[in-house]
């Protein structure tokens, strides 16, 4: 998902969830090397942020069939209470899926509480951090999709001691498992909680 000019020429880095490679030519033009812990920090689709879409274009976002959620939060926060969420991707003919999450206050676009990695999940899920806001990311084991095209993958997240409007966002990406970024579907969705005040 990042173009980057390089002294021979452009690298181009796709991260493709399922088998979730990255392609970087070489002389040949063809030397693909394994990628499979999700787009770099900065895909969450909000928060002027492009989506899973910057590499998986061939469908417009939210085309078609198929539906993302975000189940687990309330309408309203408790402040430093600890939630457990879970994101919800379904597409017909899926066989492999990507996402990455974030939860940020609607005013300025921070950090809003902490995300963890429920023991469960520690290898399906991992958190990075990028300019002081935490990204959620599928590992290789997180691609994998069960036989009703579907797939889960939960967080937890503590929200913050504030009185600001949280916004949690969730881009997705629907793979064929081909091994390329042709013919996938990207989803995104997002909440706004507030704070039980």
């Amino acid at each position: 998902m990042i173009r980057a000019a390089a002294a021979a020429g452009l690298v181009w880095l796709a991260a493709v969830a399922g088998s979730a490679r990255t392609t970087v030519p070489g002389l040949d033009g063809h030397a693909a090397i394994p990628y499979a812990d999700g787009a770099p920090p900065g895909f969450s689709g909000a928060f002027g942020e492009q989506s899973c879409h910057a590499c998986h274009f061939d469908e417009d976002v939210n085309a078609g069939q198929g539906h993302l959620a975000i189940e687990g939060l309330p309408e309203r926060f408790e402040p430093e209470r600890a939630y457990r969420l879970t994101v919800v991707l379904e597409r017909p003919g899926m066989s492999a899926a990507g996402l990455q999450l974030t939860a940020r206050t609607e005013s300025d676009g921070r950090q809003a509480g902490r995300f963890a990695v429920p023991p469960d999940e520690a290898d399906r899920l991992k958190v990075e951090e990028r300019d002081g806001v935490q990204y959620v990311n599928q590992q290789g084991a997180g691609s994998r999709v069960d036989p009703a095209d579907r797939t889960r993958w939960t967080i937890l997240w503590t929200a913050p001691a504030s009185d600001q409007p949280i916004r949690i966002a969730v881009a997705a990406n629907a793979g064929n498992g081909d091994e390329s970024a042709s013919g996938d579907y990207v989803f995104t969705a997002a909440r706004t909680v507030t704070p039980a005040r």
